[in-house]
């Protein structure tokens, strides 16, 4: 089971009185991700795109989870100070409102692509922000320019994380990835070589190669590495 903003650990389930492990969606992603790489180092940042946004680190073939393992949250990274207001609660201009399904909708109705649907009906908000990719797709030239915008905005919260970190490789995934990759993805490796500050090797852009589904793979290698992964406070000294 994955949560946002919950520190990893176990609890019981009263359904089941059986113990479950509780960690946040981004982390059990960039550990699926880690899990199927064949290279032999991983550095990379991975950010996660599905009702909301989040961002895990792994370096040296360890996922990074900050102090109370709640790293990740980035939804208010700023990225467009001069973005429109939208009626929602994420912040104007935030990494968030560039790419989560309500912010994208919103924009869409607000030129007159769609009906906005009610905000609070989480379906009807993902079916509307399907429709938007279809339409970009499709050779709409407003949706295609939509998604062109929130792909800028979304590579400067990357190039700041890429800054930060020196991590020379950036994965995307998460439930709505698919959907947004087709406009995204040619177009992010320009955009975040762009926002960076230092002379550096070229930084890979790619999706992820675990598919849509990253972070409940992530959740079952999470519940395998609890039992068989080894730690130094196991090993013994002979």
């Amino acid at each position: 089971m994955c949560a946002s903003s919950l520190n990893q650990g176990w609890t019981s389930y009263e359904a089941t009185g059986l113990p479950v492990l509780l960690d946040k969606d981004v982390t059990a992603a960039a550990t699926a991700e880690l899990r199927c790489s064949q290279e032999a180092s991983n550095t990379f940042v991975f950010l996660y795109l599905g009702s909301g946004v989040g961002a895990s680190v792994v370096l040296d073939n360890q996922v990074v989870r900050g102090a109370r393992n709640n790293m990740g949250e980035v939804g208010d990274l700023l990225v467009d100070p001069d973005a429109e207001q939208l009626e929602w609660g994420g912040r104007r201009g935030g990494l968030a409102a560039a790419c989560v399904p309500e912010a994208l909708v919103l924009q869409a109705a607000r030129v007159g692509l769609m009906l906005l649907p009610n905000l609070n009906d989480h379906v009807a908000v993902d079916d509307a922000c399907s429709a938007l990719c279809d339409l970009a797709a499709t050779g709409d030239a407003v949706a295609a320019r939509l998604l062109h915008r929130a792909a800028r905005r979304v590579a400067v919260g990357l190039g700041v994380l890429v800054n930060l970190l020196d991590t020379p490789r950036v994965v995307l995934g998460g439930p709505l990835w698919d959907r947004l990759s087709p406009a995204f993805l040619p177009v992010l490796q320009d955009l975040v070589a762009a926002e960076l500050v230092a002379a550096r090797e070229e930084v890979r852009v790619e999706g992820s190669a675990v598919g849509d589904r990253v972070a409940a793979q992530g959740a079952a290698v999470l519940v395998m590495d609890h039992f068989l992964a080894p730690r130094a406070s196991a090993l013994m000294v002979g």
